[in-house]
């Protein structure tokens, strides 16, 4: 088995899971990149509920062109795996890279 797995995906307006679920569950955790020629802010939250709306419960966190989220597995508050991952754009379609480790 690979140490990690890893890919890119295209993110729209309909929130959206960028890791695919028929990968095994990851061990350490996941890092997610924006693509650096993305036009728009991408938002990741932990449900399909993710809207990027200032001040929603659900706006998620904003990645930037070019910016980083590491996620952890380790501890009690994280997502229970890369499948509670959801990633949403505002308009058009931008890209998310990930590795799951």
């Amino acid at each position: 088995m690979a140490l990690f797995a890893h890919g890119s995906t295209a993110v729209t307006s309909t929130p959206s899971q960028p890791i695919p679920t028929s990968l095994k569950r990851a061990v350490k955790g996941v890092r997610l990149k924006a693509a650096a020629g993305n036009g728009q802010t991408v938002f990741v939250g932990n449900s399909a509920a993710v809207n990027g709306t200032a001040g929603d419960p659900n706006c998620g966190f904003p990645l930037a062109a070019g910016n980083e989220l590491p996620i952890d597995f380790n501890g009690a508050n994280e997502p229970a795996n890369e499948t509670s991952i959801y990633c949403f754009a505002p308009s058009g379609t931008q890209y998310v890279h990930w590795i799951v480790r």
